[in-house]
């Protein structure tokens, strides 16, 4: 966990889950150059379609996802390792850490979201 607590309150709620998630991927992503960000969501969802997921499944992702906290958590999970293959996992380790402290500057309210989503 690059947050470095453990926070034992957890309270679900997909629709801060799901902005929490964004926010994350947005600022991990905001670290990439254009072009590698554009490899790693074609590879993302190339992943994705591997795993056989249904169809409707899929479309729902593309529209960025929605309310699915255990799909976004994977989802997450997936780009990370994207990351570590293409960058190195020190490399991704600091994205990562660096998107989770942006998202916890910039939104305060949604840190223990984060706890959700890693």
């Amino acid at each position: 966990d690059p947050r470095g607590d453990d926070t034992e309150d957890q309270v679900e709620n997909p629709v801060s889950a799901s902005q929490t998630f964004a926010e994350l991927m947005l600022a991990m992503m905001g670290q990439l150059d254009d072009q590698l960000q554009h490899k790693l969501r074609i590879e993302l969802f190339a992943a994705l379609r591997q795993r056989q997921l249904p169809h409707a499944t899929l479309e729902a992702l593309q529209r960025w996802l929605g309310n699915r906290q255990a799909l976004l958590q994977k989802l997450l999970n997936q780009y990370y390792v994207l990351l570590c293959e293409n960058i190195g996992p020190v490399r991704a380790d600091k994205i990562l850490a660096s998107g989770v402290a942006q998202v916890q500057r910039e939104h305060p309210k949604l840190d223990i979201f984060l706890d959700e989503l890693l």
